[in-house]
């Protein structure tokens, strides 16, 4: 059995796996998002514009992820129920369909980590549009030329959507430091927002990154299990502004206490005796 057809087989192994892995996790994403829909559509503490913005953001990302996993399945079943009888195999049609594969699949990446940085606006109001155009930029040139056989711009496609979610990640915590800071000018008790900051960053940015170098290394090495990272990487760019949601709407970092319990104390009033009445 010669080596192309070995690596055709690994190839299809690993996009078998990659397809049955991202329903999985379509799944933990449809609960996420839902869980997260009934708590903002509940919490009555906050105006209804706030409420519908965030719900429609939510959906919005399940939309997409919806299109992506759709697409992906639909490629499996194309390739090899349509294209079973494919002259060279099914693969050999995957191979010549991928072009427009990758294009479709990349433009719903993009389209999420848009979604990301317009999450990042919407939370720290200050002008990153310069920065996060260069970014898509740099991403767009990078991921629309990714080819195994060519030159391969992987890592450069890793590390701007790593830094796009690191971005984000950086603008969402800056408001919960400066409410640290100005609860500390008022003098009063300050809560442990620490924990809520490394939620943040292990949630969002560290998995991606990890996700992202992983596949980059594989892919560069040619080695056929990068699919699954690839596909890995690409559902958590929807996953990760979730995660970061859900902590918006409960108000909790890693610990069960939410942020009214952590910062509440027992305020007791002194009361005067008459003699300080007399005097």
């Amino acid at each position: 059995m010669s080596p192309n057809v070995l690596s055709d087989r690994l190839f299809e192994k690993c996009l078998y796996a990659a397809i049955i892995l991202s329903n999985t996790v379509y799944a933990v994403v449809l609960c996420l998002g839902f869980i997260t829909i009934k708590i903002l559509y509940r919490d009555y503490a906050k105006s209804r514009r706030w409420r519908a913005f965030y719900i429609t953001y939510i959906t919005t990302i399940l939309m997409v992820q919806t299109v992506f996993v759709a697409t992906l399945t639909s490629i499996g079943w194309i390739m090899w129920f349509e294209h079973r009888d494919y002259p060279q195999g099914p693969v050999a049609w995957y191979w010549q369909a991928r072009g427009w594969i990758h294009i479709f699949t990349l433009a719903l990446t993009k389209a999420t980590t848009s979604l990301a940085i317009g999450l990042s606006h919407s939370i720290e109001e200050f002008t990153i549009l310069t920065v996060t155009t260069i970014t898509i930029l740099i991403k767009s040139a990078g991921s629309s030329t990714v080819n195994h056989t060519l030159t391969n711009f992987t890592l450069l496609d890793v590390v701007s959507s790593t830094g796009v979610d690191l971005l984000t990640t950086a603008l969402i915590s800056i408001p919960l430091l400066r409410a640290r800071k100005r609860l500390r000018k008022l003098n009063m008790p300050v809560p442990k927002l620490y924990a809520s900051l490394v939620a943040l960053f292990v949630d969002s940015s560290l998995p991606l990154g990890v996700f992202g170098v992983i596949f980059a290394v594989l892919s560069t090495l040619d080695i056929m299990v990068y699919e699954v990272f690839a596909v890995i990487s690409a559902l958590y760019a929807g996953v990760a502004p979730l995660l970061i949601l859900y902590r918006i709407a409960k108000r909790t970092g890693w610990s069960r206490d939410d942020i009214e319990t952590a910062i509440s104390a027992n305020i007791e009033f002194a009361l005067r005796t008459s003699e300080e009445r007399a005097t």
